[in-house]
């Protein structure tokens, strides 16, 4: 059967890749984790600012079926010009409002390089949901090289200190498998012949890297 995302959260691996169709309950199954507070502070991640910024809005909270199904109440909400904020909502009066201290932050790939005074040492998780550009969406310059800027930011040679790498989660659909990112990674030949072959599961860099293909089953 089919691994579920819980499981393939858990695993010790630094960069976990995990593509298939939509609806087979990717994003879904990493953020009920996230939910139930399993991975400390994490990263979530889109592509562009504007996927980004949709996430702010309460019919497109990506926590928003999550928040039906176990009753929580996150919600990402505006923390400095170009970052969003996890946090906990209230209602106030009608309109949800974020209250405490976020549990979490949201950013672009293609602005994270303008964003300052992270602390990438109080996060362990990275969460980046769509990570493979749909055919419409204007690349990002350099985009793999970005995303492995962004992830040394983050990480910040934390193994010096005798800590774990920052895991970073990638989940897509898998409309492109030439993305720049699982190129960034070396990694596009072993998605190309899992492909060919029917593979589940791959490995590369002596397990510091997994790729989970699901190409026409319900993984939730």
């Amino acid at each position: 059967g089919y691994a579920n995302m819980h499981d393939i959260m858990t695993k010790e691996d630094t960069f976990i890749f995990v593509i298939g169709p939509r609806g087979t309950g990717k994003t879904y199954g990493a953020l009920l984790d996230v939910a139930n507070g399993r991975y400390g502070k994490v990263v979530y991640v889109r592509r562009n600012d504007t996927q980004l910024s949709a996430v702010k809005l309460p019919e497109l909270n990506p926590f928003k079926r999550i928040n039906h199904d176990i009753g929580t109440d996150l919600m990402f909400s505006p923390m400095g010009k170009l970052t969003a904020g996890i946090y906990h909502g209230e209602n106030v009066d009608g309109v949800i409002k974020p209250v405490g201290a976020p549990l979490g932050l949201g950013v672009a790939l293609s602005v994270f390089s303008n964003v300052r005074g992270i602390d990438g040492m109080d996060y362990q998780t990275i969460i980046f949901d769509e990570f493979i550009k749909e055919a419409h969406e204007r690349p990002i310059k350099n985009e793999g090289e970005a995303f492995l800027n962004m992830y040394e930011t983050l990480n910040r040679n934390r193994e010096l200190q005798g800590k774990p790498p920052l895991k970073a989660v990638l989940l897509s659909n898998s409309n492109d498998l030439r993305s720049p990112i699982l190129d960034a990674l070396g990694v596009v030949d072993l998605v190309d012949k899992m492909n060919r072959h029917g593979r589940r599961h791959g490995e590369a860099a002596h397990g510091a890297i997994s790729v989970y293909l699901y190409p026409d089953s319900p993984i939730s």
